[in-house]
């Protein structure tokens, strides 16, 4: 659990790294830690694994029945021995803590995103040149289609 802990961490350390690359439009380092965010994500899978393992193993060694549903509060209850008790509790309500904080991270990196698209969009449909109303158009362009309209894209070619 503890080392879910450290993994959880480097992640939201990614994703605030993350959002100040997506704020200065660093393609780059947006790709490098994407890419070391996939690496960590590989170790959670490989961490959740030896977790589930453990567990099976400790309620083996109790002769208690093991599922699959099994959650840490299951597992609380059948400690006994109060300082590893309330080891599990603070390691957990810690991990709980740092995903709580990665979730809210993830949540304005994609907000950042959109904007980002947005202004991508707004400034493409600038340069371009977006729908104009009926009546401000070009005599010779009005009514044609939007593709149609001889811009900086040729869309025919």
């Amino acid at each position: 659990m503890e080392r879910m802990c450290t993994v959880h961490e480097q992640l939201l350390e990614l994703g605030r790294e993350k959002a100040q690359a997506i704020i200065k439009n660093n393609v780059d380092a947006i790709t490098q830690i994407t890419s070391k965010e996939n690496k960590l994500m590989k170790q959670v899978a490989e961490l959740e694994q030896e977790r589930i393992d453990s567990i099976r193993a400790f309620m083996q060694h109790k002769g208690i029945a093991f599922h699959d549903g099994l959650t840490m509060n299951d597992l609380l209850k059948v400690v006994f021995n109060l300082k590893e008790k309330q080891s599990l509790q603070d390691v957990q309500q810690r991990l709980l803590g740092i995903i709580d904080a990665l979730q809210h991270q993830n949540e304005q990196n994609r907000h950042l995103i959109e904007q980002a698209l947005n202004f991508i969009n707004y400034s493409l449909d600038l340069m371009v040149g977006g729908d104009e109303g009926p009546g401000y158009g070009h005599p010779q362009t009005e009514g044609t289609p939007r593709g149609l309209r001889n811009g900086y894209f040729d869309t025919r070619a």
